[in-house]
């Protein structure tokens, strides 16, 4: 498994290619730096990015459980990966994608800071052991706001697909803070994250699950009549907001400042009170 992506891995620690396989470890020829596997998975960690233990650590759900199942993806996110060939990274994988992936045409990399289901290759996000312009399709499922630097990672990924390469990912907004999440964006943020980086910003589209009903489902012990009831209502209540600012229109219909403002008002509600964001971003040819 380790073999199939052999030739495309690199040295995080001096950036070279060139990697010798022994029998439990990649030797890096440039600059001497062993990288031991971890419990047969091939572990490509810069010396001070380290750790002893890679497994990671839940308190709320079984671990024997949550390593042995492939990780659930939002049907309109699968849908956005096209067929295709070339090699697909699953960046930051968790329980990985892997027979899916390889359904659609892709040879499958899960990568991982962690330990899980689907990872073949541990590594740390802000120091992608893969060389450049080698990927074609990177995928990245409800992982930047865990990342201590998304602008990093997310130049890391622009760095590693192929020119015409689509990153296609999902992130948190108004969540409740979780799994030791840092960056909570909105779609601005996404946007310049994206931008910054070098992507030209394809897509970004809000979750379906408003905010308020992601809060309610860890603000309540009773959480299901909870969230049916702000489901059905919050509907309502955003057809009020946009009727409201279509009466506002008409009173400043004479002021083409204030009607811009309010028009981008409008156009930008689906975004302000979401959950999430699932966005695409392409590197240019």
């Amino acid at each position: 498994m380790q073999r199939k992506f052999e030739s495309i891995l690199q040295c995080p620690t001096c950036r070279q290619s060139g990697l010798i396989r022994e029998s439990n470890s990649y030797i890096c020829k440039s600059c001497g730096i062993e990288y031991p596997d971890y419990e047969g998975v091939a572990t490509l960690v810069a010396p001070e990015d380290r750790k002893k233990n890679y497994r990671k650590l839940l308190v709320l759900k079984d671990n024997t459980e949550f390593w042995t199942k492939e990780a659930k993806w939002d049907k309109r996110f699968a849908d956005l990966v096209p067929d295709g060939d070339g090699i697909l990274l699953d960046f930051a994988c968790g329980g990985g994608r892997k027979r899916w992936s390889e359904s659609k045409g892709y040879e499958y990399i899960g990568l991982d800071y962690y330990l899980d289901y689907g990872v073949n290759l541990l590594a740390n996000g802000k120091n992608i052991p893969l060389k450049g312009n080698t990927i074609s399709i990177c995928t990245s499922n409800a992982v930047i706001e865990h990342i201590p630097d998304p602008w990093k990672a997310c130049s890391e990924v622009f760095r590693v697909l192929k020119p015409g390469g689509k990153y296609i990912g999902s992130t948190a907004f108004l969540q409740t803070f979780h799994e030791r999440s840092h960056y909570h964006m909105t779609h601005l943020g996404v946007r310049y994250m994206l931008e910054k980086s070098g992507f030209i910003v394809e897509k970004i589209i809000p979750f379906r699950r408003s905010g308020f009903e992601a809060l309610a489902r860890n603000l309540f012990i009773v959480k299901q009549p909870i969230s049916y009831l702000i489901r059905l209502l919050f509907p309502f209540i955003m057809f009020l907001r946009k009727t409201g600012a279509g009466f506002i229109k008409i009173f400043y219909s004479k002021d083409t400042e204030k009607m811009e403002r309010i028009s981008q008002f409008i156009a930008e509600e689906p975004m302000r009170f979401t959950s999430g964001f699932i966005y695409v971003g392409c590197k240019p040819d």
